[in-house]
């Protein structure tokens, strides 16, 4: 699996499957290119376009320190 000329992953076996890693978030456009068993590179796939989103951020914001209070007038 290819996005431009960088090869993202290799798929071996049936090649049914891939995990990309590393990727940045944002919109990736990707291409697969097979090779038969003489090592023959076959033309590429249409291309792609899978986009990486980011996890949810599931911290709680921290909630901040009330005013100090002022003294009243003796």
């Amino acid at each position: 699996m290819y996005e431009g000329a960088a090869k993202l992953s290799t798929a071996t076996g049936d090649g049914t499957a891939v995990t990309l890693t590393g990727l940045a978030d944002g919109p990736h456009t990707c291409t697969v290119v097979a090779f038969d068993p003489s090592a023959n590179r076959w033309a590429a796939s249409a291309p792609v376009t899978l986009t990486i989103v980011p996890p949810p951020d599931t911290v709680a914001p921290s909630v901040p320190a009330p005013p100090p209070r002022r003294r009243s007038p003796a």
